[in-house]
């Protein structure tokens, strides 16, 4: 049968991913630096390294690292499932990490601060108006640990530790800084030293912890399925064998 193999170092992988986070932070912090310092115009060439702005480099790559996570998620998920262990809570994460992917890209979760002035919710009070989607994010949360977290049981206790710090330090960055510098980065539109720090320490814990997940998804891979093979054929005759009932990564014994 003719094809092509291919290789991937899953503990290369991790550190290629911790890698392009740095990569992508620091390109980030020195926007901030020519923002607060050179009195640069947050708007200008360099604009695509904003750490607080759509369709650019840091939430762009913020959207890989949640789609990657959800994509890892579902090949362990099938692995387990081939090996005879449970694989709804693999794909489980996996649909919520997806659906965080499309949130980041899209800024849905921005569109929930409309629910509160529709319906009348008080949030205003608590936050600057345009951060009111921070208690929907706030309910999200709770709504999926409530159902994870009495899960992690069934995984290994250096993975599930794993997720749970993971999962603390992003929502730290993504909501508790968010709530906490709303008012500050409202009445500067983001633009004042006291904005910039919040959001550099903002998207620092959301870099971390995204990262965290992933390469944690990916660790998991390498400690309990050393070896996936994944076959694609693109028609029965290609690959000179009848097609099989569904395509599934199978992990295989390490060499």
């Amino acid at each position: 049968m003719n094809g092509s193999l291919i290789e991937l170092r899953l503990d290369r992988l991790s550190r290629f991913v911790w890698l392009a986070t740095a990569l992508v932070f620091g390109l980030g912090v020195l926007h901030v630096y020519l923002v607060a310092a050179q009195g640069w115009d947050p708007k200008g060439p360099l604009r695509a390294l904003n750490l607080d702005a759509e369709a650019v480099l840091p939430a762009w790559y913020s959207s890989i690292l949640l789609y990657s996570s959800g994509l890892a998620l579902i090949v362990v998920g099938l692995a387990e499932g081939r090996a005879g262990g449970a694989r709804t809570f693999w794909f489980g994460l996996a649909a919520v990490m997806i659906y965080m992917s499309l949130d980041e890209s899209a800024s849905l979760h921005e569109q929930s601060a409309h629910l509160a002035d529709d319906f009348g919710l008080p949030f205003q009070t608590l936050a600057h108006p345009g951060f009111a989607w921070l208690f929907f994010g706030l309910a999200g949360v709770a709504a999926v640990a409530f159902v994870a977290i009495p899960m992690l049981h069934r995984i290994d206790r250096r993975t599930s530790a794993r997720f749970v710090l993971a999962g603390a330090v992003y929502v730290f960055g993504a909501l508790v800084m968010e709530f906490v510098g709303s008012r500050p980065y409202a009445a500067s539109n983001g633009t004042s030293g006291h904005a910039l720090i919040y959001v550099t320490v903002e998207e620092a814990f959301e870099f971390l912890g995204l990262t965290l997940f992933l390469t944690t998804v990916i660790d998991h891979l390498a400690a309990h399925h050393p070896r996936i093979e994944l076959r694609l054929r693109t028609s029965p005759s290609a690959a000179g064998a009848p097609m099989p009932d569904h395509a599934a990564a199978r992990p295989t014994p390490a060499e």
